[in-house]
């Protein structure tokens, strides 16, 4: 596993303007309205390490991507940045099941960022690990 860093923007979005009523997926960004009337953009894709700060650069592209799809974004008050580290596996595929062949310590990890897409379903392996491990 590597850490990768994501960046996010809160942002404050202004009256009067308007706003998309789902999520919006593009390429590079995707746009989440919370029912407060704000807007979530995220989110940088970082090879950095473990370094947790935020950036000017990493605010500018994401500003600069939501823009070029919600001018009125540039109108928005910036509420937060938010920036977090996802696991990354060494291949593509995330790691859930056991450890080891015959290992009772499960993993769940590796999703990058489709952790809350690929949560569903990694709950159901780890179940299904767990109910086989430990019987009715």
């Amino acid at each position: 596993m590597r850490p990768i860093r994501g960046q996010l923007l809160h942002l404050e979005w202004p009256v009067g303007v308007p706003r998309p009523s789902q999520v919006v997926w593009a390429e590079r960004c995707y746009l989440v309205p919370w029912r407060d009337r704000t807007l979530l953009v995220g989110a940088t894709v970082e090879d950095v390490g473990f370094d947790e700060r935020t950036t000017v650069a990493g605010i500018r592209d994401l500003m600069d991507a939501a823009g070029e799809i919600l001018p009125g974004a540039w109108q928005a008050a910036l509420k937060e940045v938010r920036v977090g580290l996802r696991p990354a596996p060494a291949g593509t595929t995330p790691l859930v099941g056991p450890a080891s062949p015959g290992s009772r310590v499960l993993l769940a990890t590796g999703h990058f960022r489709n952790g809350a897409m690929l949560a569903p379903l990694t709950a159901r392996e780890i179940v299904a690990h767990v109910a086989v491990t430990v019987g009715p």
